[in-house]
């Protein structure tokens, strides 16, 4: 094999080694839950309260989370008494 060839395999090598590292993103989900969206790749790390409108988080991780499409607030509409 001559010096040249033996270079291009050892460039298309470094190339190749190069692409393979480029980390990929880890998948997450987006899942909708009373008022909230919450985006992360555990699932079962959080929970919902409905009767406080609260999230729980059980679980380390990364999580985004995002007020649901039309929703400003997640309190309760105050009751008026007559």
């Amino acid at each position: 094999m001559s010096m040249k060839a033996k270079r291009m395999v050892c460039l298309l090598f470094v190339a190749a080694l190069g692409i393979a590292l480029i980390p990929r993103p880890a998948r997450a989900d987006s899942q909708t839950v009373g008022d909230f969206v919450v985006t992360t790749d555990s699932t079962s790390g959080y929970a919902y309260d409905s009767s406080s409108h609260t999230l729980k988080f059980s679980a380390a991780g990364s999580y985004t989370v995002s007020m649901k499409t039309g929703v400003t607030t997640t309190l309760p509409a105050p009751t008026t008494q007559p």
